[in-house]
């Protein structure tokens, strides 16, 4: 679908106004009824398959659609931009040598949304939302990387004096191919925000084993400072509030284990549970 006005200063055509059926052959039509709302418009989506000489392998459904929007920010104000998104469902894939050794990648969906102000291109910010049934190193006897249920949220902006997209203030719909969406629905307040998250497992030859639930998160955070006392224990000064940038990670349900023949009956070695 493409909707465009030569000149910048125009309008562009609005369909959903004024339907225009179009004559395609011998009594066949297709109705034009893209809306005028959504400005300078150009939307493709569909499902592909790719194979690059067996090296590379994907399919599933794709989206682009890039058009006139205006973004919601952390501090409440509205930016009119110019926005471009990008976006995949049901996506399985394999990297790697034709006899089945390497990354091998299941059931991904993702929606990525990159905005520009339309009056100072210089500013601009990215969002990601991304999720993966599966992803796993194949094909390496007695070696085992695997992961499942992951997820990943990132929420950026390109000048350190912008606020992020506020997506809980304003939900941003993204295409991720033939009749799929993913809303993006990330918290401006709380800033530049990297999240990952999911469940992985090591085994290393049976000698290094690990596996558990894994979270990694950074983040803007104001931090409350104790309160300053003298020698003597009497406060000197209120408590003190500053901005800090964040950074965490933990784990649960956690097992590892290092020695010999992990993971069967002769086991020998040093075990840890419940982490």
């Amino acid at each position: 679908q493409v909707n465009q006005a030569k000149q910048l200063n125009d309008a562009v055509a609005d369909y959903a106004a004024q339907n225009l059926v179009v004559a395609t052959g011998t009594n066949d039509t297709l109705t034009l009824n893209l809306a005028g709302s959504d400005g300078k418009l150009l939307k493709a989506s569909g499902h592909l398959a790719l194979d690059a000489f067996g090296f590379v392998q994907a399919s599933g459904g794709f989206a682009i659609e890039s058009k006139d929007s205006s973004l919601v920010l952390a501090d409440g104000s509205t930016v009119q931009t110019r926005l471009l998104t990008v976006g995949g469902a049901g996506i399985n894939g394999f990297a790697g040598a034709s006899g089945g050794t390497g990354l091998q990648l299941t059931n991904l969906e993702f929606a990525l949304a990159m905005q520009s102000s339309k009056a100072t291109p210089a500013r601009s910010w990215t969002s990601l939302q991304a999720s993966a049934g599966s992803v796993a190193l194949v094909g390496i006897d007695g070696f085992t990387l695997s992961g499942n249920d992951l997820a990943l949220r990132i929420n950026q902006a390109k000048q350190l004096s912008d606020k992020v997209a506020d997506y809980a203030a304003q939900n941003l719909v993204v295409a991720t191919g033939p009749g799929n969406m993913l809303t993006l629905d990330m918290a401006g307040s709380e800033g530049r925000v990297l999240k990952a998250s999911g469940n992985l497992t090591l085994d290393a030859f049976g000698f290094f084993q690990v596996g558990g639930g894994f979270a990694i998160e950074q983040r803007d955070q104001a931090v409350t400072l104790s309160a300053a006392t003298n020698a003597q224990g009497v406060q000197t000064a209120a408590p003190a509030t500053v901005n800090a940038r964040l950074l965490t990670i933990g784990a649960s349900n956690v097992r590892a284990f290092a020695g010999m023949h992990g993971g069967t009956a002769e086991q020998v070695g040093l075990e840890m549970t419940g982490a």
